[in-house]
């Protein structure tokens, strides 16, 4: 047993001598194998293009391959080591190269990498076995990473185009991520002159951006004209002959204009008597010119002839003679008086008074008709009450801005819920931030990624509820500090009660909000006043409804809205929005007064004060008749609106009128009410509103006279007469002042008109003949425009 055992194991040690032996053999082939070629170095200078890579040793199981690839341009070659690829072990035996798994104990391991990790993905390697270069295990290797990171700028921004950059890894070339750099704007501008404005030809100049020479705007100055002006005598007129000017202008040595003087003519001139003229025989003398000693001019004086004076004419009065006009002779006393003589006309009585002289007739009888009775009644202006809004609250956070800081945050609590202004002041120029204003749950509300200096955003808040504001520095080109402002929401006013608003604009986009409700239905207006140069704003007017009653937009002073059919009791939100700049204002609130009734009075004294404003009167007929509803002591060339309604709403008359404009009522019937209103036009005024009535009937009688008056245009008195022994009358109408004309109507008992006439002028007088013994008659007389008294009569 032991010899047998001894066999095995001399056995054994000569089978691993062998085993060991070959191995070596191989390896020393391999390595003969092995030898490096020559390679091609091909042109220093050449920009390679290079072809793919070929095999020129192949890789084994337990033996690194070689690669070469070729420059197609010079030929130069490169050479690279390819990894073995180790042992594939199949039931013990390897598919590759046969070798048998169990032959070796694998007691010892190499290492070798057959992909190399890059950046972002992962590497591989085998592990050998030292003894048998069996694959005994395969290591994954992690991605490097990315190394430094460069910034690549693919397109550089302009004035006004934004450019583009990225950053990428320096050992992969992967692009980490990319970014818009914003364009700059045209900054660096100047305004250069191509051509400059002469007397007669415009100018030209450009603003030109430097950085980029892009032409931004032009203008073209007027010509200067011709200032510097002269005018030269070339030659000075004479007597007889024209002369020569021109105007020069200094500045282009240009002739603006030509002047031809004419002639003086002879204006030194005297005239001389040679002979004079006797009463039957004619002179002679001359003109003579003392500047160029002419004789201009020749005259034959007629002979005298009789010296004539002449005496005015005289008209003879009613006791008194005159004469047409007459001459007389003051060298012979000639005189032809005689002949002119004309005697005394007498005494022509018409109504009580001769129509001649005016002297009264002593028989003639005459009663006075009362004048209308002045009942006046002023409507006072509504006393002004002025609400002084308090001013807009800011608040202001301090922000430090350098490379590299934190977000700055924030706290603050809206006191009022609308609209709040967020906005940057003192910011260095290149310095830029973000700005996010967010809620208590932290929901961004608005924001700003790019704030610059003086820029801003607004937002609605809430009333009550708490915000951040946070402030993160975006880019800095000086470090420094600045400030994030927020401009607050005022509180809404009610201001149902005030005449006038003074409130402010302190910030853009800010909206003032006020409530308002009429006492009275009707006609209201909205307009501004006291605004600063530069401010402008709109001005939004809703019901309760929410529904828009009326806006504007761009409004300065004396702009704004009218509000018609406003409803009492109704409540409406008036919005006034910044639109540019900053200041005070004041708003007024031009109200609808309540209604008058104006019944007891005919003369009313008011004022329109707005623009829309409309007063109203109502107005009980006492007694049945005609009524005149007339305008007076209104401001200058101004109108008014004048309407009247009956109780049913309906429009009985309506014109836009001026002084001593209006309607004249026919047939009202007494109890019933009318609406006259009166309304704004064409500017601010007082006013005078009259309502003037029918006034009695007057009784007549033969050989007597009324003495009446017209108080109002269109008035019309009415008279009545009887005939009691009929046959011819004259009715006169007599003493009106100069210029006053009636028209006069006259009626049998029947009422129909049997005659008239429309231009009656002072003293004129109607004719009646045929009249029927005791029948009555009516005269009807009108007043043509202008107010006057008057005699009416009956003979």
């Amino acid at each position: 047993m032991k010899r047998f055992t001894k066999w095995l194991l001399l056995m054994l040690a000569l089978v691993m001598v062998f085993t060991m032996a070959a191995c070596g053999n191989k390896d020393d082939g391999e390595k003969e194998e092995s030898t490096e070629p020559t390679l091609n170095m091909g042109t220093p200078d050449c920009t390679h293009i290079w072809g793919d890579w070929q095999d020129t040793v192949e890789s084994t199981c337990t033996r690194k391959g070689t690669q070469v690839r070729s420059c197609t341009l010079c030929g130069k070659e490169e050479q690279k080591r390819t990894p073995a690829t180790g042992h594939y072990f199949n039931d013990g035996i390897c598919a590759a190269c046969g070798r048998n798994e169990r032959a070796c104990e694998h007691q010892s391991t190499e290492r070798i990498v057959i992909k190399e990790a890059t950046c972002t993905q992962r590497g591989q390697a085998n592990v050998l076995c030292t003894i048998c270069d069996a694959v005994i295990g395969v290591d994954d290797i992690y991605p490097t990473g990315h190394g430094q990171l460069t910034i690549v700028v693919d397109r550089e921004p302009t004035c006004i185009d934004d450019g583009r950059a990225k950053e990428v890894c320096t050992l992969c070339g992967e692009v980490e991520s990319s970014y818009t750099l914003y364009a700059e704007g045209h900054n660096d501008t100047e305004w250069v002159v191509v051509k400059e404005p002469t007397c007669t030809e415009s100018g030209h100049k450009q603003r030109i951006c430097r950085t980029c020479d892009e032409i931004i705007d032009e203008s073209f100055p007027y010509a200067t004209g011709h200032r510097d002006t002269e005018w030269v005598v070339v030659k000075k007129p004479t007597c007889t002959e024209s002369g020569h000017s021109q105007q020069i202008c200094h500045t282009c040595e240009q002739i603006i204009d030509e002047s031809f003087p004419y002639e003086t003519g002879h204006q030194n001139t005297e005239w001389v008597e040679v002979k004079k003229p006797t009463c039957t025989e004619t002179g002679y003398s001359q003109k003579i010119c003392h500047t160029c000693e002419t004789v201009v001019s020749e005259s034959y004086p007629y002979a005298n002839g009789h010296s004539y004076q002449y005496v005015s004419e005289k008209a003879p009065t009613c006791t008194e003679g005159g004469w047409y006009s007459y001459q007389y002779c003051d060298v012979c006393d000639y005189s032809n008086l005689e002949e002119k003589t004309r005697p005394a006309k007498g005494h022509n009585n018409t109504a009580g008074l001769c129509a001649t002289c005016g002297a009264k007739d002593p028989t003639f009888v005459t009663t006075q008709i009362a004048d209308i009775t002045k009942q006046e009644h002023v409507i006072a202006k509504p006393s002004e009450n002025v609400f002084d809004a308090p001013a807009a609250v800011f608040l202001k956070y301090t922000v430090a801005v350098a490379d590299g800081l934190q977000t700055q945050v924030f706290t603050m609590e809206a006191t009022q819920t609308g609209t709040y202004y967020f906005w940057i002041t003192e910011l260095y120029t290149g310095n830029s931030l973000k700005v996010y204003v967010k809620d208590y749950l932290g929901q961004t509300v608005n924001s700003s990624t790019n704030m610059t200096n003086n820029a801003g955003f607004s937002t609605q808040l809430t009333a009550g509820q708490t915000y951040t504001v946070e402030v993160t520095v975006r880019s800095v080109s000086v470090a420094g500090t600045c400030f994030v402002n927020v401009g607050c929401q005022t509180a809404t006013a009610d201001v149902s009660t005030y005449t006038a608003i003074n409130d402010s604009m302190s910030f853009k986009n800010q909206i003032n909000y006020y409530t308002f409700t009429p006492a009275v239905d009707g006609a209201y207006r909205l307009w501004f006043s006291n605004v600063v140069s530069g401010l402008e704003m709109k001005i939004y007017v809703y019901n309760d409804l929410e529904e828009s009653v009326n806006y504007s937009t761009g409004c300065g002073n004396n702009e704004g809205i009218n509000l018609n059919n406003m409803a009492a009791g109704k409540t409406y939100l008036i919005k006034v929005v910044y639109q540019s700049g900053q200041g005070p204002y004041t708003l007024n609130l031009g109200k609808q007064q309540a209604t008058v009734d104006v019944s007891k009075y005919n003369t009313i004294q008011d004022n329109l004060y707005f623009n829309n404003q409309v007063n109203r009167y109502t107005f009980t007929v006492p007694a049945n008749g005609n009524y005149r509803i007339q305008m007076g002591n209104i401001t200058g060339s101004l109108y008014v609106r004048l309407y009247v309604y009956n109780s049913l709403g309906e429009t009985v008359a309506n014109n836009d009128v001026r002084n001593d404009g209006g309607f004249t009522l026919t047939n009202l019937v007494a109890g019933q009410t009318y609406t006259i209103t009166v309304g704004y036009y064409n500017g601010s005024t007082p006013y005078t509103l009259y309502i003037y009535g029918q006034k009695p009937v007057v009784e007549l009688t033969d050989n007597t006279g009324a003495v009446d008056s017209f108080e109002y245009k269109n008035q019309s008195n009415t008279y009545t007469f009887t005939a009691e022994e009929g046959g011819t009358y004259r009715i006169a109408i007599t003493g009106m002042i100069s210029g006053a004309n009636v028209t006069v109507y006259i009626y049998d008992a029947n009422g129909q008109a049997i005659k008239s006439d429309s231009y009656i002028s002072n003293g004129e007088y109607f004719t009646l003949t045929d009249l029927v013994p005791g029948a009555t008659y009516t005269i009807k007389v009108s007043c043509n425009g202008v107010l006057t008294e008057y005699i009416i009569s009956v003979q």
